[in-house]
């Protein structure tokens, strides 16, 4: 064999085992012809599964509307609370047991015994409370060391119109008693209250005079023993009084004071204004 022939036999076998290819194909170029298999491949969308979100420590935010509010419940109507009118006194008052100030001041009524008149009245001025009463008694017998056992008047106070259940700083007992053991128309005076001031029993003022059926008896309490109450219209105050006779309650106000103890329980006293 030539030699010719043994290289054109190697050239054979070494392209069948390398697997060499012939020409190439044309490309894409500009010009050249398109293959078939050059067409835009459509990747398939991947729809990720929703996964549970981890905790985050946080309450979810909620998606729904919140749901609305209750109505609120109507508001319950305010307490009805019938005053008695303690009139203002325009004429200066002098404490010497005369009546002749008291002219044209109408008598305080008396619920608790259905009397829309009494013989107690009441006024104020700006220098303090004041009162006169009128007594049927046919045989004068105070008691000194406890005035409410014997012959007496007392007023009961709430000065700050609190409305409390039992006595307390503002609240205040003041007893008056005839006393025919003294001269001229000194009366017995004491004051009942939690501090036990003494000062306040010497600013009081009263003075008393013997009838032919009783005694006439009145009084001043100064504006500073009613402090914090204001001797000015519209001021209120809780307030009871009782007339007693040997003891026994024979005229009063509002309650009844040995009803309960309320003579210890302001609550229970009669709602008072102070007016025009």
């Amino acid at each position: 064999m030539s030699k010719t022939a043994l290289l054109s036999l190697s050239l054979v076998l070494i392209l069948v085992l390398f697997g060499c290819k012939g020409p190439s194909e044309p490309t894409t170029e500009e010009g050249a012809e398109e293959s078939p298999f050059d067409e835009d491949i459509v990747e398939e969308e991947i729809v990720e599964e929703p996964t549970e979100a981890e905790p985050t420590g946080k309450e979810p935010v909620p998606t729904e509307k919140a749901p609305k509010k209750a109505p609120a419940s109507p508001a319950e109507p305010e307490e009805k609370i019938d005053f008695t009118e303690i009139p203002h006194g325009t004429a200066k008052i002098t404490v010497d047991a005369d009546s002749s100030d008291w002219e044209g001041i109408a008598p305080m009524p008396q619920p608790f015994m259905d009397k829309t008149t009494g013989p107690v009245k009441l006024c104020w001025r700006e220098e303090g409370l004041y009162g006169f009463v009128t007594a049927t008694d046919d045989d004068i017998s105070p008691d000194e060391e406890r005035p409410w056992q014997g012959d007496s008047f007392e007023l009961f106070v709430e000065k700050d119109f609190r409305r409390e259940p039992f006595k307390h700083y503002n609240s205040f007992q003041f007893l008056f008693s005839p006393a025919p053991d003294l001269e001229g128309t000194e009366c017995y005076i004491m004051s009942l209250h939690p501090s036990d001031e003494p000062e306040l029993e010497e600013s009081l003022q009263a003075a008393w005079k013997k009838t032919d059926n009783g005694y006439v008896l009145e009084f001043m309490i100064p504006a500073d023993a009613m402090d914090p109450a204001k001797m000015a219209p519209g001021t209120r105050i809780l307030l009871h009084f009782v007339i007693s006779n040997d003891g026994e309650s024979v005229e009063q106000f509002f309650c009844d004071k040995s009803l309960d103890n309320q003579w210890a329980r302001p609550k229970t006293w009669g709602p008072a204004i102070l007016a025009k």
